[in-house]
């Protein structure tokens, strides 16, 4: 199969990657386990842009492992506040639980025993590794998978289970002897700087003269778009309850995607008497969320269960999904 008798240009990347790529990020100044794996589990699915103040801020409030194992839920919570993907922060919390309890605070520095724990995948593994100790190990990030689909002329559908297999045969069998780091880094940087989704900068690619997709003039068409499905609307209400400048919010426990923030209660029908205000709109990955705010007199608050009056200085101190905090700050004017 020409795809995976092809190789990558693995020389000339590493080169590209020093001369061209991204040196300065905050959490390259250290190949400290801790600051490179908070990265890595912040750049999940999020730009490096939208990273760069929370990685900060993180450092400022959790500098080393067992900060952040000791730190209370609603803090890591709080800092980890619109960033999104929330399962993130309760595996990143959990995770330094673990480093702590049972590494002795030192993060183990094997894909398999990285891998074991929570939240960290195959992909996220390999960064972590090779960015520690500049070791050769495969990674495939959203935007390497890009690369790889390109380089190779991938014909399997993105996202699908043999399209995975495959993309993870090539990046096992197409690693360079050493420079893992900024091999890594490198492809990452392609991806995000020259190999962009709607407009690649082939011109400017170290490797476009052995990329397959260039060679046939077919870069758009690569990765293969696998048919995607209408999401599904989901209507609630929201009930909102404000006493003297405060809101009333309750903690989220259970299953969802928004597991340990707090939120307005919740109904899938519109409560009695209630005057609807607005709707809010929010997209996650799997379904579209629309919101109706139900305005509520106080004195119906039924004051149980895990929930209670905030302040805006008091909604510092806890974690707010995007869309609440937005229709606290933008919509009633506490």
């Amino acid at each position: 199969m020409k795809t995976e008798s092809h190789k990558f240009r693995t020389d000339e990347l590493i080169l590209w990657q020093k001369q061209y790529g991204r040196n300065n990020l905050p959490w390259q100044n250290s190949h400290d386990p801790y600051c490179r794996w908070l990265a890595e589990i912040m750049l999940q699915q999020t730009q490096v842009k939208t990273v760069i103040p929370y990685f900060e801020k993180f450092m400022q409030l959790f500098p080393t492992v067992k900060d952040l194992a000791d730190a209370e839920e609603d803090e890591v919570m709080a800092a980890w506040s619109g960033l999104g993907y929330y399962s993130r922060a309760r595996n990143l919390h959990a995770c330094a639980k673990i480093v702590i309890a049972k590494f002795d605070g030192r993060f183990p520095l094997t894909l398999n025993e990285l891998m074991e724990l929570p939240g960290i995948g195959k992909s996220t593994a390999g960064a972590i590794l090779s960015a520690v100790t500049n070791k050769p190990a495969p990674m495939l990030d959203g935007n390497v998978k890009r690369v790889f689909s390109r380089f190779f002329a991938v014909n399997e559908e993105y996202g699908t289970v043999s399209f995975e297999k495959l993309l993870w045969r090539l990046a096992e069998k197409n690693l360079p002897e050493s420079d893992g780091r900024a091999f890594s880094q490198g492809l990452m940087d392609l991806g995000a700087m020259v190999c962009s989704q709607k407009d690649p900068l082939c011109t400017m690619c170290p490797v476009s003269e052995e990329c397959l997709a260039f060679k046939n003039n077919q870069v758009l068409q690569y990765p293969v778009k696998k048919k995607g499905k209408e999401k599904p609307t989901r209507i609630i209400y929201w009930k909102v309850f404000i006493k003297d400048n405060c809101v009333w919010l309750e903690k989220r426990n259970g299953k969802g995607v928004w597991k340990g923030l707090w939120s307005f209660p919740e109904s899938e029908t519109k409560p009695s008497d209630a005057f609807v205000e607005k709707t809010i709109y929010h997209e996650f990955s799997h379904y579209k969320l629309q919101a109706r705010l139900a305005m509520m007199e106080p004195e119906e608050k039924n004051e149980t269960g895990e929930g209670g009056w905030f302040s805006v200085s008091d909604l510092k101190s806890i974690g707010l999904p995007t869309p609440v905090k937005k229709v606290i700050f933008e919509e009633l004017f506490l």
